[in-house]
């Protein structure tokens, strides 16, 4: 009879992946702006939030659909618990700079820090 041993190491997820690698189509993001957009990577995700106005998005935000894109898609807890804090906190106080807050806390869970560098360049 075989026995599994113990995980030596800790399970490191590979986050890079979910940068690039699409989505099945129907799992995409729809940003029901106008117009539509899917974004089926996260790469993509960011793009739309940095590009779009806030208050278009505010809906999104107010419904907790960041959050739970991130946990239902790519199963980032750790990010989607983050991230909904960050939208209950607008739905107590909104303002302005929730946006920016949620696309920092992707950046640095994601390392797409180096996207924002070259955007600044």
């Amino acid at each position: 009879m075989f026995t599994v041993a113990r995980r030596l190491t800790p399970h490191v997820r590979h986050r890079q992946k979910y940068v690039d690698v699409p989505v099945s189509e129907p799992r995409a993001f729809v940003f029901t702006t106008t117009p539509v957009v899917r974004a089926r990577t996260l790469r993509q995700f960011v793009a739309e939030l940095e590009r779009s106005a806030a208050r278009p998005l505010e809906p999104f935000v107010d419904r907790g659909d960041f959050s739970r894109w991130i946990r239902d898609v790519f199963g980032d807890h750790a990010l989607a618990a983050e991230l909904r804090a960050i939208e209950s906190r607008h739905r107590g106080r909104p303002g302005p700079d929730t946006i920016p807050v949620l696309i920092d806390a992707i950046r640095a869970r994601y390392d797409l820090r180096e996207d924002l560098l070259a955007a600044v360049s």
